[in-house]
């Protein structure tokens, strides 16, 4: 027997292993070019970086079409971009990781950086401190 359900506006969805194996299917190809997409947008703004809104914007052009209209002004249609964008970031940040290139992603600033290593940063030192 096959799984449905009907939605909200009273279509019938198919529920079964295979739709949802297409469907999931379809999801991680989305996310692999938004993979690839926000890479390439990242490495062209070179050190400076993009704003999140800068990327968004850069993801909607026309060389990605990767996503559609977003009304800034609604955080119930900005979150789901918002969230997906930070998936995609997040698995970038792994990814490069494995190159000794970092992610730095902070509330303003998304940019593609080396690594820092912990003796050349200004970070604690690695001992503890007697005192």
């Amino acid at each position: 027997m096959m799984a449905m359900t009907i939605s909200a506006d009273n279509q019938i969805l198919d529920d079964s292993p295979a739709a949802r194996g297409e469907e999931h299917s379809w999801l991680q190809q989305q996310v692999q070019h938004l993979l690839v997409a926000v890479e390439h947008e990242l490495r062209a703004a070179g050190p400076a970086g993009l704003s999140e809104l800068e990327l968004i914007r850069a993801l909607q052009g026309e060389r990605w079409s990767l996503i559609g209209t977003v009304d800034f002004h609604e955080p119930d249609r900005l979150y789901p971009v918002h969230f997906l964008l930070f998936h995609v970031l997040y698995r970038l940040r792994d990814q490069i990781a494995l190159e000794g290139e970092s992610l730095n992603i902070s509330p303003l600033r998304l940019s593609i950086g080396q690594m820092v290593t912990r003796t050349e940063s200004t970070a604690l030192p690695d001992s503890t401190d007697a005192l």
